[in-house]
Formats: C-alpha cells, sequence, structure tokens
C-alpha cells in the first residue's frame, strides 16, 4: 500500500510515526512513574511486590502478609496437651515433650477458644477490633472458635459465667476464654482465662469490682499502661481489700491464703482487616497511556479524623481549629460517628440461624456496623493524608494501623510503644506546634506526591506484616501456651518507652493525673 503512495505522503506518514513513538517514549520516562507507582525509585524485587500488592494487581495475598503459625496450624501446642490447674500455683503441662506434641498432631483435636462477651455490646459497639479478630480466629485451620456470653440465647443471668458456659457447650472444654467485659468475673478450672482491655478510665481497671481477680493473664492494647495499672504492689493490694471484704470473719493469716496470685501480664496491639481495610484502585484514567498513580483514587487531600475534646486529644483539637478558622488549607474534617451505634430497628432481636456461639460475619442483626466499616474504609482508601492523634496517653490507637493498611499517609505524633515501625512512614506532628506551623508540615508533604507514595507503601507493607489479626489471634495463643508452661511475670513483644504521661481521672482536662514515677513530690 505504502508504495502506492506518492513520496511526500509516504515522508509524512513516517514522519508522523516518529513523532507519536518519541512522544510516547518522553511520556513513559518523564509522567509514567513506574510501572504501577509515582515513583520510578521503587524498583527492587521487594518494592515491587509492595507494589502489585498495594495496587490491587495480584488476587492472592501478599507475599509479606503474616501467616498462621505452621507449629500450632499443625496442632503442635501445649495447649493441646493434658494439663492440671493448681488454684494458687498456676497450671502444670502433662507430658510437655516433642513425642507428645507429635501425638496429637495425628489427633483430629483442635485448640477451642470462646470469646465471651455482652450481646448488647456486640450490637452497640461502634469500634469492631474485637469481632474483627473473632473473624480472624475463625478461619484458623486448627481452632474452634465460639462468641457468646451475657444476653445471648441459652445465658441465664441467675447462674455463675461458669456455670452458664458448662451448660451451654456441655461438650466442649474450652482451651482458651477470652473476655473483655469488666462486670463477669470469669473463672474456669479447664481454661486458660485471659482478660483483655484497652483504656483504663476514670482508672476504673484498678478499682476491685472491675478487676479480673480469676484470670490467669491480662492482655493490654497499649504497653505503658501496664506499668502504670499492672505492677505486683497495687495487684498485692487490691487483693488485701477484696478479700478483707469478702471474708471478714477470716483471720489475717486465711486471709492471706485466700489472695489470688498476680496473673501474666502481656502487650497485644490493635490489628485491622485488611480484607476491609485496604488501597483502592481509581475507577477511571485520565490519560490511557498512564498507570495508576497513588494519588489517582485520593481525591481527599488532607483529613481530620476521630473525636476531638481537647481534654483527650489536644492535637486534634488544634487542627480543627486551624482547618475551621481556615489557617491549615487543603483540608477537611471527618464527621464523627460516636462511640455507639444502635442497630436498625427491628434487627436487633434477629439471631443468627448457626450452631450457638459461631460467628457469622453477615449476620444481620449488625448490619449497621457492617455499612459505617464499609464507609470508614473509603474514607481511608479516598484520603492522602490522614491526620488524628495519639491521644494525652500517646498510645498507638487503631487509626495507624487501619490508615497504614487502607494506603492513607498517617500525620500524628508518634506514640510511646512500637516506635520503630512508625519511623519514617509517619508525617511528625506535636500537640506544642502552633497552627501555622503544622499547616507549613502539611502543605510541603502534600506537594511531594512521590514521597508521600514511597511512605504509604512502606507503612502498607509493615502493617500488613505486623497488625492483621491473624498477628493478634497467634499472639493470644503464645500467651496461653506460656501460661501453661509456668510463665510468670510480663510479655511486651513490641518496645516501648515507661515514661512520663497523662491520664483522666475524674474526666476532662481537671482530672487529670501523672504517670506515678513522673509526679511531683508534695512537700
Amino acid at each position: 500500500m505504502h508504495s502506492k503512495l506518492q513520496p511526500k505522503y509516504r515522508r509524512i506518514l513516517t514522519i508522523t510515526a516518529v513523532t507519536i513513538t518519541a512522544f510516547l517514549m518522553w511520556n513513559s520516562m518523564a509522567r509514567k512513574p513506574s510501572n504501577l507507582s509515582t515513583t520510578s525509585k521503587y524498583t527492587s524485587a521487594k518494592q515491587k511486590a509492595v507494589q502489585r500488592c498495594f495496587y490491587g494487581i495480584d488476587a492472592s495475598p501478599c507475599i509479606f502478609d503474616y501467616e498462621w503459625d505452621e507449629r500450632r496450624v499443625k496442632g503442635q501446642s501445649p495447649l493441646l496437651l493434658p494439663r492440671l490447674r493448681d488454684p494458687f500455683n498456676g497450671w502444670n503441662v502433662l507430658n510437655e515433650d516433642e513425642e507428645s506434641l507429635q501425638e496429637n498432631h495425628n489427633s483430629d483435636r483442635k485448640i477451642a477458644i470462646l470469646y465471651f462477651n455482652e450481646r448488647k455490646e456486640y450490637l452497640e459497639k461502634m469500634d469492631r477490633y474485637y469481632y474483627d479478630e473473632v473473624k480472624a480466629a475463625s478461619s484458623h485451620p486448627n481452632l474452634l472458635v465460639r462468641m457468646w456470653g451475657p444476653g445471648w440465647p441459652k445465658y441465664n443471668a441467675k447462674l455463675t459465667a461458669q456455670q452458664n458456659i458448662a451448660q451451654a457447650f456441655p461438650n466442649l472444654p474450652f482451651d482458651i476464654i477470652y473476655t473483655k467485659t469488666w462486670h463477669h468475673n470469669v473463672t474456669s478450672d479447664t481454661a486458660v482465662v485471659i482478660h483483655g482491655t484497652g483504656d483504663c478510665h476514670k482508672l476504673k481497671c484498678i478499682h476491685e469490682k472491675y478487676y479480673p481477680t480469676h484470670a490467669d493473664a491480662i492482655t493490654f492494647r497499649y504497653a505503658g499502661e501496664i506499668l502504670e495499672f499492672g505492677r505486683p504492689e497495687q495487684w498485692k493490694l487490691r487483693e488485701q481489700r477484696r478479700v478483707s471484704k469478702v471474708f471478714p470473719e477470716l483471720n489475717e493469716t486465711h486471709q492471706r491464703s485466700m489472695e489470688q496470685p498476680m496473673p501474666f501480664f502481656f502487650h497485644s496491639p490493635d490489628c485491622a482487616d485488611e480484607a476491609l481495610m485496604h488501597p483502592i484502585r481509581s475507577s477511571s484514567r485520565t490519560r490511557w497511556w498512564r498507570s495508576e498513580r497513588w494519588e489517582d483514587s485520593r481525591p481527599t487531600q488532607i483529613q481530620l479524623l476521630g473525636y476531638t475534646d481537647s481534654s483527650w486529644y489536644p492535637l486534634r483539637a488544634k487542627i480543627l481549629h486551624g482547618i475551621e478558622k481556615g489557617f491549615i488549607q487543603n483540608a477537611k474534617v471527618y464527621e464523627h460517628v460516636g462511640y455507639v451505634l444502635q442497630p436498625e430497628k427491628g434487627k436487633a432481636k434477629k439471631i443468627s440461624s448457626l450452631e450457638l456461639g459461631v460467628f457469622d460475619p453477615q449476620d444481620p442483626a449488625v448490619e449497621h456496623h457492617r455499612k459505617n466499616q464499609q464507609s470508614w474504609a473509603k474514607t481511608l482508601a479516598t484520603t492522602q493524608i490522614c491526620v488524628f492523634d495519639s491521644s494525652i496517653l500517646r498510645k498507638a490507637i487503631r487509626k495507624y494501623q487501619e490508615s497504614f493498611m487502607s494506603g492513607c499517609v498517617v500525620a500524628a505524633d508518634i506514640p510511646l510503644e512500637m516506635e520503630s515501625v512508625f519511623k519514617g512512614v509517619v508525617i511528625p506532628l506535636r500537640a506544642d506546634m502552633e497552627v501555622e506551623e503544622i499547616n507549613d508540615v502539611l502543605q510541603r508533604y502534600l506537594k511531594d506526591k512521590e514521597r508521600l507514595a514511597r511512605m504509604a507503601m512502606e507503612a502498607f507493607r509493615r502493617a500488613r506484616s505486623l497488625w492483621t489479626c491473624r498477628n493478634k489471634v497467634d499472639r493470644l495463643l503464645e500467651a496461653a501456651e506460656m501460661v501453661v508452661s509456668g510463665e510468670r511475670g510480663y510479655w511486651f513483644p513490641f518496645e516501648f518507652r515507661g515514661t512520663c504521661r497523662l491520664f483522666e481521672e475524674g474526666g476532662g482536662a481537671g482530672g487529670k493525673h501523672m504517670t506515678e514515677w513522673c509526679r511531683k513530690r508534695e512537700v
């Protein structure tokens, strides 16, 4: 065909073809940052794996995702061996050797866990961290998981928690009972009882009527609070007061014999569900030849997240003021939905048709929570910079985990725990910064999309390696194994600082108190 064209037309076609080719090559180098991301520097095999997972190119899990501990998957756990409880000296595992573990590996027995909690909280609690953990545990190949407690079918308020559990599950001897309710002091002759908690509002966790006296272990979501509220002298004092009230007729020697030993304390930070919290791809491309860029799916540039009460969150309150007065640009405020969400009318009474205690991820009674979680996940996945703070306690709240997994770059202060995980991937802010300085920092980072993309993807990798709910379930199992093997004291899987911090005591700014070892001496 070309041979039939006149020479001048052939020259025009050739020039046009060369021009188009050159333009595409220039655009590829100048505008297309790399095969998958904003930055051409993200080129190592490890980084490319992060990119492919970050942008959802691979349908399979990320190669750096946390995987279940292989030993427990194979059924080789001390929790599966026969054991005896000594009321005052802990547990004794019988025949904890390789041969016994191998024998159990050849059996069909699974580790049985009861997540014991109140149905009212299940229906109303906005923060679903406990239930995301139950969901993850239910996916473990060698766990048998049940979730049940006060308010659920067959629970009798006239019986003790232990009697209720035995009556509801007569043929299911649990290995672990994991509870987060303060209102029911769970005991068990056969299961390792672990109580989980987060905050200690108004110091209730050190009041004897709330404290889980008979727990084998107590886990805090924030490491520093263990030193603040879980010291041996505190436990001993609480037990002395409790026993003297319960058994006033006993002499001092007998009362001491009734005191419970201090449980095993361990730190287990929050987790996030990567099936829900993850980056999303943009629905449209402005140019057909350009690959996905980090900012393409994130139309919101800066967003302030969370409750903004100044007595608890001074940095958030300052940023809110800056946004409202126009001192902080390119920013908006996410409307906090509240900590309690009531179920939709008529749905609270709906009970899952599954077997008693089996977790139902599609339970219609909590559809309102699923909708809220999906809305929250979309907010994080469509925002470039997520702004909040760690509260006056300087704790690693769940917004860090969720933002990291969603690919939103966090701008906040650095918590006093797991600092190495936050290093280099968080835009550092401080409560003592002026509003103008905060705005300068945010705008400087906002202009550098390549830097933000690198930070987002590295934070994403760290979160998927350390903060999935599989991590948290395995940590629970490991702690229980340590307990039945005779461990006492404390377990801190991550680094933290036991330095000065404020706590809210009586409510409001006037009720704060300082960490005990940081208080000024009164003369």
